[in-house]
């Protein structure tokens, strides 16, 4: 653990909004900024930081905790967006965060500042329990402005490998996603959730936005676990069954066609309650672009929009199957 400031030329610099780049993109209970992090006298790394809004901390900060539970969690997973730290802000005024409607910096967001290293966040979440037990009164009333919260300091991933500019054609200059390309892509992401799944934890907000693919490493990231949740009593069946409903409905739909099912949640901020009310089936609509897909791939997205995977090896082993009975390969 370290100590500093917020600020320019300090330990830690917030700058230009990331999460404006479309309006969709901008969370419910965090903001996130390009950052300059000071490694020592001569060195800084330009790094992403997700603060919480402080201004809606009985919503946003069991959000946060939650997320720095579930990133410790996979740390070691290739894929999964990388936390280098963590750590807290605080103010003598309230903290102001700029408007969601501009796309103003946060050059003037300053005060002292505690680093936590991925290897110390239990020192952190113990931190962030106890300022709750301090300040509860304060803290988790609606409408309070606190004078502290926390942030975290991410690997950032350029806009240009999100997946919206691979697979949306309002995006892509008109262009669809190679179908066989997109396959590729989405048992990556069975590889990623599959581990997720085996260590208790769902990802639930499957937005097309939370996913990048990087041509260079050929590898897909998974971004924002902000509403992923972890249960230490273990996953039941029908958890990971929605889970994979949700990413089918939501991500692959989208990778294989352009666009989310009809019925899916769109891409706007998440919240948990507005994924627990998603339904558990969603319906296939075709359109004069899908007639590139295979009748195979078709079945697929049917068989994934109704619950028909229970795992995600068995919906990766089924898009690798047709990979193979369609190109060979």
């Amino acid at each position: 653990m370290i100590k500093g400031n917020l600020g320019a030329n300090e330990l830690l610099f917030m700058t230009e909004p990331i999460d404006k780049w479309i309006n969709a993109s901008i969370g419910s209970s965090a903001r996130v900024f390009q950052g300059v992090w000071k490694q020592d006298e001569e060195t800084s790394k330009i790094v992403a930081v997700k603060i919480m809004r402080p201004d809606n901390l009985s919503y946003a900060l069991p959000l946060f905790q939650e997320e720095i539970k579930v990133l410790s969690l996979m740390s070691d997973v290739r894929g999964v967006i990388e936390m280098l730290a963590m750590g807290i802000l605080e103010s003598q005024q309230p903290i102001r965060l700029p408007s969601d409607d501009v796309k103003d910096s946060a050059r003037d967001v300053s005060g002292n500042i505690t680093i936590f290293y991925p290897n110390e966040s239990n020192e952190m979440l113990h931190e962030l329990d106890q300022r709750i037990i301090d300040e509860k009164e304060h803290v988790l009333k609606p409408g309070g402005v606190s004078r502290w919260c926390p942030y975290l300091i991410l690997q950032i991933r350029p806009h240009k490998e999100n997946l919206l500019f691979l697979c949306d054609p309002a995006y892509s200059g008109g262009k669809l996603l190679d179908w066989k390309d997109g396959l590729r892509i989405a048992s990556q992401i069975c590889d990623i959730l599959g581990v997720a799944h085996s260590r208790n934890i769902v990802y639930r907000d499957h937005k097309i936005l939370h996913y990048y693919y990087s041509d260079f490493l050929s590898q897909v990231f998974v971004v924002d676990w902000n509403v992923a949740k972890f249960f230490p009593q273990g996953l039941s069946r029908s958890e990971i069954q929605f889970d994979l409903i949700q990413f089918s409905a939501r991500t692959l739909y989208y990778i294989l066609t352009g666009r989310s099912a009809d019925t899916a949640l769109g891409l706007g901020p998440t919240r948990p309650i507005d994924i627990a009310n998603q339904p558990v089936s969603h319906i296939a609509r075709w359109t004069y672009d899908d007639e590139r897909l295979p009748e195979s791939v078709k079945s697929l997205l049917i068989n994934a929009l109704n619950g028909g995977f229970t795992s995600a090896a068995s919906l990766k082993n089924s898009i690798l199957k047709i990979l193979s009975q369609e190109t060979g390969s």
